[in-house]
């Protein structure tokens, strides 16, 4: 029920807030089919995972309550534009000891004391409009945090599903290739019970298919360790068993070298985030040199007070100029502080963007070669593979050796799985591209 009640407080935050991405990623977090855990043996596609990642990744909900706490201080400075009320009520007994001719006498007094006061901000050289666009700007900059975040976490998602489906395929092929082996073992000892081959092959024959045996564990070992990676991306950690639509043979479009870095540079989320925190800097400083001018505030109260009801009554109306003279030079080092945090922002902004050029580079030239090796992988598992069935052709006629056929059956099962190796990093290298060009 709480979280029920925190997304639709989300929901009506983000209409208000104006932002088209957070919507909709609350919308589909919240009322997505895809959202809920699925049932065991499922099928999931790499979107529905990623939508499980949305409901579930406790990163994003405290993302989220970030913006809320940001969005909650444009709130507090913007108070101060609003008039300040406020109620006092006071009790005050006395006594007093006064000495004259007849002796001391002791005169005991009672005073009460009721006001209501208000106060409004009329001008301060615009430090209060300083204060709230920088409070808004910081909340505008935690919210492109957020989105920054769900990307990171998409990634993540997708990179953890091409995991498994590459350690799924090499599982394969340990089944295959144990299959394979099973096979050659019982050829070699019916050529050896007929005395056509030499008890070197059989054992030759064991050898290979324990080795094959052991490399299935190991495969059966990285399925289960690739699912409990993906599980973890997705914030599920104990997601019931469900199977993966294959999509490792997918291709994607080609993007120009010079189109990646204009969109990174165009679309990053974290790019947009320093950007608009250093804008929020801006207002500090102006904020900052505010404090060296007066602000004019309008007064007025309201007070009952005697010392027997009924209470006397007065009321005062008037403006008041208040003046920093001098404040221990607190205002010059808060200019200084705001004009170094500046300068330190533009820095960091500097620093993203090579590292988004770099990153943009890397996953472009990563891609081009994940390319070029699959169509290489691809030509290689076909030889292998005719190189496979003619050393078995051979051995059945009694003309090869094992020797051959261990190496044709190692050199064809080192094949297909290079070929999964260059599938899987075509999709990584795509991922890291979209990652870096900031696709949603």
């Amino acid at each position: 029920m709480r979280d029920r009640c925190g997304m639709r407080r989300m929901r009506r935050w983000l209409c208000r807030s104006g932002s088209v991405f957070a919507l909709v990623l609350v919308l589909l977090a919240g009322s997505a089919p895809g959202a809920e855990l699925p049932p065991r043996g499922a099928l999931l596609t790499l979107e529905q995972c990623r939508e499980i990642a949305w409901e579930h990744q406790p990163e994003l909900r405290a993302g989220f309550q970030n913006v809320l706490a940001g969005q909650a201080r444009v709130g507090q400075e913007r108070a101060a534009r609003y008039p300040q009320l406020g109620a006092e009520s006071s009790y005050r007994r006395s006594s007093e000891v006064s000495r004259a001719s007849s002796g001391a006498e002791r005169e005991v007094s009672s005073e009460y004391s009721h006001q209501l006061g208000a106060s409004q901000l009329l001008y301060d050289f615009g430090r209060t409009k300083a204060r709230v666009r920088r409070r808004r700007l910081e909340a505008e900059s935690l919210q492109a945090d957020l989105e920054d975040m769900r990307e990171r976490i998409n990634f993540a998602v997708r990179e953890a599903y091409f995991v498994v489906l590459k350690a799924q395929r090499d599982w394969q092929v340990a089944v295959e290739t144990v299959r394979q082996y099973e096979d050659h073992l019982r050829q070699a000892k019916g050529f050896f019970e007929a005395g056509v081959k030499p008890r070197f092959d059989v054992t030759k024959a064991e050898v290979d298919l324990s080795r094959a045996r052991l490399e299935l564990i190991t495969a059966e070992n990285a399925v289960r360790l690739a699912r409990v990676r993906l599980n973890n991306a997705m914030g599920v950690p104990d997601a019931p068993d469900y199977r993966l639509e294959d999509i490792l043979e997918r291709q994607f479009e080609h993007v120009s070298l010079e189109t990646v870095l204009e969109r990174a540079l165009r679309n990053r989320a974290d790019l947009r985030a320093l950007d608009l925190r250093k804008q929020s800097l801006d207002e500090a400083l102006k904020a900052a040199k505010a404090g060296h001018y007066p602000h004019l505030d309008g007064v007025a109260l309201y007070r009952w007070i005697g010392e027997e009801h009924p209470l006397d009554r007065e009321w005062q109306v008037g403006a008041a100029v208040t003046l920093p003279l001098f404040t221990g030079l607190r205002t010059r080092h808060e200019v200084l502080e705001a004009r170094a945090n500046r300068k330190a922002e533009e820095a960091r902004e500097d620093a993203l963007k090579q590292a988004i050029i770099l990153e943009a580079q890397h996953a472009w030239l990563n891609l081009h070669e994940a390319q070029e090796r699959i169509g290489t992988a691809r030509l290689a598992v076909r030889q292998a593979s005719e190189n496979f069935d003619i050393a078995q052709g051979r051995y059945r006629t009694g003309v090869g050796n094992p020797i051959e056929v261990t190496d044709a059956q190692v050199a064809y099962a080192d094949a297909r799985n290079m070929l999964t190796g260059a599938l899987y990093d075509y999709q990584i290298a795509v991922a890291a591209l979209e990652r870096v060009m900031g696709k949603k």
